[in-house]
C-alpha cells in the first residue's frame, strides 16, 4: 500500500456527497486509477464507464486493464464491494460537475498524456498522490480545459482521509484536439513532486517498513528532504533521509538544521 487505510466511513462519506451533487442538480463522478487494481473497470461493466486510455493509439486489452476510468457515481451495493479492494492505494477520486459523463470523460481523456522538453509521458492525475501538484502546475486555461465546470474535487490522502482540492471555478474551455503541452518549469515541479515517494521506494528496497505506516514515512522523509534544502545530489539525499530514520524511527521527532549539518560533516569525512 502507499498512503493509509481508508478511514471507516469513506463510502459513507461518498454516498453524502453524491446526494448533495444530486440534489444541486450537477453530477458527481467516480475517477479511479486502474493501475493499482488491474482489472478492476470489469466490476463496473454493467454501469456506463469509460475508460480513459480507449482513445490513445494502441490502446488494448492490457492497457485497458490499468486505464484510468470515469463513472458516475449514485451509491449501491455492487459498487462499495468492488471500492472495498482499493482502501491503501492512492487511487480514488470524486468530481462534482455538470457536464455529462461523455464530455467529461473525453477531456481527461485528453490529458491522459502530455508533451513536455520534446518528450511524451503520461500524465498521472489519477493518482491522487500525484494530482495536487498537477492541480496546482497548470494554467487556469489548462485545468479548465481538462477539468470543464467542475465546481469540487475530493481526493482520498495519503492519511487515508478525503481531501478537497481547491477548485477555482471558471468557464468550460472547448476540449482540446492537440496533445497538450507543459512548459519546463511545470515539468520541473512535476519531477520535484515525486521525489518524495521516489525515496520511500527506495526506502523500501532496504528494508524499512514503509507499507506498515504510508502516512507516518511520508511525513519524515518530507521533513528530512526539506532541511536538508537542496544541498545535496540524489544519492547523497537518499543516504541522509536513510541514515537520519534509521537512527530515530520513523516520525519520532524531525530533524533540525543542525541534525543534517552534523550529518553532513561525518559523511563528508568518511
Amino acid at each position: 500500500m502507499y498512503i493509509s487505510t481508508y478511514e471507516e466511513t469513506w463510502l459513507s462519506d461518498m454516498d453524502d456527497l453524491a446526494q448533495q451533487t444530486v440534489a444541486a442538480g450537477r453530477n458527481l463522478y467516480l475517477l479511479v486509477d486502474g493501475a493499482f487494481s488491474p482489472g478492476l473497470y470489469r466490476h463496473f461493466q454493467y454501469l456506463d464507464i469509460k475508460l480513459l486510455f480507449r482513445s490513445l493509439p494502441g490502446c488494448d486489452a492490457k492497457a485497458d486493464d490499468v486505464s484510468p476510468f470515469l463513472v458516475g457515481y449514485e451509491g449501491g451495493g455492487a459498487v462499495k464491494r468492488a471500492l472495498q479492494r482499493c482502501s491503501g492505494w492512492p487511487m480514488i477520486s470524486l468530481i462534482d460537475s455538470a457536464e455529462p459523463l461523455e464530455l467529461l470523460a473525453e477531456r481527461l481523456s485528453r490529458w491522459c498524456i502530455v508533451e513536455a522538453d520534446n518528450q511524451f509521458f503520461n500524465l498521472r492525475y489519477a493518482d491522487t498522490r500525484r494530482l495536487p501538484a498537477i492541480y496546482s502546475t497548470l494554467t487556469a486555461q489548462q485545468r479548465s480545459n481538462m477539468l470543464g465546470d467542475a465546481r469540487s474535487l475530493w481526493f482520498m490522502g495519503r492519511d487515508g482521509k478525503w481531501a478537497l482540492l481547491p477548485i477555482k471555478a471558471a468557464a468550460a474551455e472547448a476540449v482540446t484536439t492537440d496533445i497538450p503541452r507543459l512548459d519546463i518549469h511545470q515539468y520541473s515541479r512535476l519531477i520535484e513532486d515525486s521525489i518524495t515517494d521516489e525515496i520511500l521506494s527506495v526506502l523500501k528496497d532496504r528494508g524499512h517498513a514503509v507499507e506498515s505506516a504510508p502516512f507516518r514515512y511520508y511525513r519524515s522523509v518530507v521533513d528530512a528532504v526539506s532541511v536538508a534544502g537542496g544541498d545535496l545530489d540524489w544519492y547523497d539525499l537518499v543516504q541522509w533521509v536513510d541514515d537520519w530514520m534509521s537512527s530515530t524511527g520513523v516520525h519520532q521527532k524531525p530533524p533540525s538544521r543542525d541534525d543534517y549539518l552534523t550529518w553532513r560533516a561525518e559523511w563528508t569525512e568518511d
